[in-house]
């Protein structure tokens, strides 16, 4: 599932506002190369054992939001921050 090009570019971050873009397939890969190893946690300290299907990202931070069966959870304590 894919949300509507539409609806999508009315999303923003919650916490900055800032529009929001897909990961690219080479960062999401990375992304869930880490989450297979144990070493990613979102901001309420849960472990992320799943890999994400998809993740959005406010344009110049270096944070995500994963998308889980097409819904972007976009909330504070499903945020993860992405390594430097």
């Amino acid at each position: 599932m894919t949300l509507d090009p539409d609806f999508h570019q009315k999303l923003r971050c919650p916490e900055t506002g800032l529009p929001l873009e897909w990961l690219g397939a080479d960062d999401l890969a990375d992304l869930n190369r880490q989450i297979a190893e144990g070493g990613l946690r979102n901001a309420a300290g849960e472990v992320l054992r799943e890999p994400l299907e998809a993740a959005l990202r406010p344009t110049g931070q270096h944070v995500v939001y994963p998308v889980v069966d097409g819904i972007p959870l976009l909330l504070a304590d499903e945020v993860v921050r992405l390594p430097a």
